[in-house]
């Protein structure tokens, strides 16, 4: 399906990849640290847009082709250029995906009364920042411009994807590497700042669409308890678990990731009873 899908350019300056009907109901794909739409969502754009809908997913401010970060970013920062985006190409409300960080930045877009999501998916990322975990990611940062970018890829590959798949897939972390090596290292570095001082657990309440849970069940990041607190906080969410995944559930375990988005996605264009 790779060549259905067109390059878009928003106002805010994102590079979009673009597939499904126009006009079509369209879901927003908000990739996570360190990807791009690309490298990410290569496994679900095209399974999507055959499905009917119409999908538009973003290289965040300093991913991809992006404008590159040269200073301090917010998730909410990033979340204003999606928001633009929805204004410029979604003619009704959006469903949003978002994914590890993108999760915290669909979370913010899903509060603000002018986005209306029709749905929300949350996986494998939380929807709050830590005194602690903003010290780790601080000494990793400084730890990282020591080692250099391929170190740092090479440490980073260790910890996102789950051992046995990593053994299976060895081109797939080689090609990971590969493009984290080479990606603008201040981008990246700002990118995993923004989080810092961002908690919307409190707000969870009034995001009152249908919302939808993944967990990955060898996430070294979050738990499967943590997210099935975060399912319990969303008024309407339920919660699947890839057990057999680490991290980037949507990477490693493609099949069982697609059939939970799409099996949720059917429900929302089911008619009301």
């Amino acid at each position: 399906m790779r060549e259905q899908i067109q390059i878009l350019r928003s106002g805010a300056g994102l590079h979009v990849l673009a597939a499904g009907p126009v006009g079509g109901r369209t879901v927003v794909m908000i990739h996570g640290l360190g990807w791009d739409a690309a490298s990410l969502w290569e496994a679900q754009i095209g399974m999507l847009a055959a499905a009917g809908w119409r999908v538009l997913a973003p290289d965040l401010r300093g991913t991809g082709g992006s404008p590159p970060l040269r200073g301090a970013v917010g998730i909410a920062g990033l979340a204003d250029d999606v928001a633009a985006l929805i204004a410029d190409e979604v003619a009704a409300a959006p469903v949003l995906v978002g994914f590890s960080m993108g999760a915290m930045v669909a979370v913010d877009l899903a509060l603000r009364p002018g986005t209306r999501p029709a749905g929300l998916v949350l996986a494998c990322g939380g929807v709050a920042s830590s005194p602690g975990g903003e010290a780790g990611v601080t000494a990793m940062l400084a730890r990282a411009e020591a080692m250099g970018p391929r170190a740092f890829a090479e440490e980073q590959a260790q910890m996102i994807f789950a051992p046995d798949w990593a053994a299976r897939n060895g081109s797939a972390v080689a090609a990971f590497i590969e493009r984290r090596a080479v990606m603008d290292q201040d981008s990246l570095h700002h990118s995993f700042r923004a989080p810092f001082g961002c908690d919307y657990t409190g707000q969870l309440a009034r995001i009152t669409c249908p919302a939808h849970v993944i967990a990955a069940g060898q996430d070294n990041f979050l738990s499967v308890a943590d997210c099935r607190a975060l399912a319990r906080a969303l008024p309407q969410a339920e919660l699947t678990v890839i057990e057999e995944s680490g991290h980037m559930a949507p990477v490693e375990a493609p099949g069982a990731f697609n059939a939970a988005l799409l099996s949720y996605l059917e429900q929302l264009k089911a008619p009301a009873a």
